[in-house]
C-alpha cells in the first residue's frame, strides 16, 4: 500500500528514512520531512522523496524555457508535463532556443491546454530549480523571506510558481545556498530566523 505525504504530515506507521520527531505535550509524533511517497507493509513504512511537477494554474507567474521556435511564436517548456505556446504578440523580443523568459499563465482547459501571455526575456543571471511545492516557503509570508534574501545578498531574484528561480548579481552563490537550505528545511519551524542567521554569517 502507498500514499503521498507532504512535509510536516503526521506519520502513524513505523517509517524509516525522511522523517523527524516533534514533541506535542507529553507525546512525540513522527512527521514527514519531504514531499514523497509512503510505502506501507505490515505496519511499517518507508518514505521515498519525490519531486513534484508543476501543474499550470491561471495567473501563475512562472519561468519558461524556449524549447522550439515556430512560425508565429514559441513552444515553451514550463517544467511541467505540459508544454505551451507563446504567440509573438505576447513576446517582448525575438527569442532563441533555450532562452529564459518570465510568463504568465492564461487560460487552462480541462486537458491542460494552456495559453501564455506577457513574455519577458531574462538577460544574464542564471536559473536554479526547486520543488514547486516549496516556492511559497522561498517567498515567505508577505514576501518576507525573499525580501530578506534580496536585502542581505544584493541579488535580483524572480521566483516562478513552477519551481524555477532566476538569480542575477550580488552574492549569487550565497543566494543559491540560502534557497537550497529553504528547500531542505521547508518542514521546520523558525525557518526565517535560521536563514537570516546563515545570511549574516561570513563566507561558507
Amino acid at each position: 500500500m502507498k500514499k503521498i505525504v507532504i512535509p510536516g504530515e503526521k506519520i502513524e506507521e513505523k517509517a524509516n528514512g525522511e522523517t523527524y520527531r516533534e514533541k506535542k505535550g507529553k507525546k512525540t509524533e513522527k512527521r514527514s520531512k519531504r514531499y514523497g511517497m509512503l510505502y506501507k507493509n505490515n505496519g511499517r513504512g518507508k518514505i521515498i522523496p519525490m519531486k513534484t511537477k508543476y501543474i499550470p494554474q491561471k495567473r501563475d507567474k512562472i519561468i519558461g524555457v524556449v524549447s522550439s521556435v515556430k512560425y508565429g511564436g514559441y513552444v515553451v517548456d514550463l517544467n511541467s508535463p505540459y508544454d505551451a505556446f507563446l504567440s509573438t504578440d505576447e513576446a517582448d523580443d525575438e527569442y532563441k532556443l533555450k532562452d529564459l523568459i518570465s510568463i504568465e499563465i492564461g487560460d487552462v482547459d480541462e486537458v491542460k491546454d494552456t495559453s501564455l501571455r506577457n513574455g519577458r526575456k531574462f538577460y544574464g543571471g542564471n536559473m536554479i530549480e526547486v520543488n514547486p511545492a516549496v516556492t511559497e516557503r522561498v517567498i515567505g509570508k508577505n514576501a518576507s523571506m525573499i525580501s530578506m534574501i534580496k536585502e542581505k545578498t544584493g541579488s535580483k531574484i524572480f521566483v516562478g510558481a513552477n519551481g524555477r528561480i532566476w538569480i542575477k548579481g550580488g552574492d549569487s552563490r550565497k543566494t543559491e545556498k540560502a534557497i537550497e537550505k529553504i528547500e531542505e528545511q521547508a518542514h521546520e519551524t523558525g525557518l526565517t530566523e535560521k536563514i537570516k542567521k546563515y545570511l549574516e554569517q561570513g563566507s561558507d
